[in-house]
């Protein structure tokens, strides 16, 4: 008799065969993955498969989900994936290794809280492509990326953008 609730059925197994065939396929061309736990809250079940399967790094856009993976997968780095606000830059060094970032003013309050929890802190600069999402404009780019290198605690690792997602 089938039930009437709806229900989640979960394979890790599957996940992690999959997932090994997709980040191995990644890995013969240098690339890293950051694997994606926002949609399933990083349930620990899907998150062992991943990790199983080769993840190079953890990825949520919710802090809480971050803090989740903190207290059991702590190895591997996690990256906040979206761009945060200034008054969450505490919780944003605390439990993620990188960020998404567009603004010198999170990027100055991201400083202050890696020093006042002795860590640094890796970001992405996005840029903006043309969708309005987020990032600084392509033209300010140069500027900005002067400005941002005089924060004590911040790496910036690299440019990203969002088109059309």
């Amino acid at each position: 008799m089938e039930s009437s609730t709806p229900r989640l059925e979960i394979y890790p197994q599957r996940i992690e065969e999959n997932g090994r065939a997709v980040i191995n396929a990644f890995h013969q061309h240098g690339a890293q993955v950051a694997c994606v736990t926002k949609v399933i809250r990083a349930h620990p079940a899907v998150v062992d498969a991943m990790v199983a399967a080769g993840a190079d790094m953890l990825a949520d856009a919710r802090i809480p989900n971050l803090e989740t993976l903190m207290e059991y997968k702590s190895d591997l780095p996690r990256l906040l994936l979206r761009v945060p606000t200034p008054s969450q830059a505490l919780e944003v060094v605390r439990c993620s290794d990188y960020s998404l970032n567009s603004s010198l003013i999170t990027l100055e309050r991201l400083s202050l809280a890696t020093n006042a929890l002795n860590k640094t802190h890796s970001v992405i600069i996005m840029i903006e492509l043309g969708d309005l999402r987020e990032g600084i404009q392509p033209a300010d780019t140069v500027a900005f990326l002067i400005s941002a290198t005089r924060f004590d605690g911040i790496n910036i690792i690299g440019l990203g953008c969002n088109l059309a997602c």
